[in-house]
């Protein structure tokens, strides 16, 4: 697991600096970024250790689409699991996935709760958006 997490991270900072682009992989690197898929995949459905953060880094590839097509629908429903197990960078991914209503319909009030969940276990981005969007809140008087 951690050597394809490891190989595509690689591929990941040479986007990142603008070395490449998506598109413009080799057919090298898009068979690294086949097989850390595949490795995730497999750890995901799997469970167990790394499981959590396998469905995470699905919900990535999928939300960013980082050498796939970008499938919001199927960053939901990795992340869902993830966050269900615990992972707090999951919860807030749900939470932006509900505000924004990528691959979900848009639903303020679930968008809070994964805010919430995320903000208690110490998330500084949750906390932010939380408070955020209280202050809007129609239900504040």
């Amino acid at each position: 697991y951690q050597d394809a997490k490891k190989r595509y991270l690689i591929i990941q900072r040479r986007v990142a600096t603008r070395a490449t682009s998506w598109e413009s992989l080799s057919d090298a690197e898009r068979d690294v970024i086949k097989e850390a898929m595949l490795v995730w995949r497999n750890t995901a459905e799997k469970g167990g250790n790394n499981s959590c953060v396998a469905q995470f880094d699905l919900g990535v590839v999928y939300s960013k689409g980082h050498g796939v097509e970008r499938d919001y629908s199927e960053a939901v429903r990795w992340y869902t699991m993830a966050a269900k197990q615990g992972h707090m960078s999951s919860q807030y991914n749900l939470g932006n996935m509900y505000r924004n209503g990528q691959g979900v319909a848009p639903n303020e009030d679930i968008a809070l709760d994964w805010y919430q969940i995320a903000a208690d276990q110490g998330h500084e981005a949750a906390s932010f958006n939380l408070q955020k969007m209280m202050k809007k809140s129609p239900y504040e008087s």
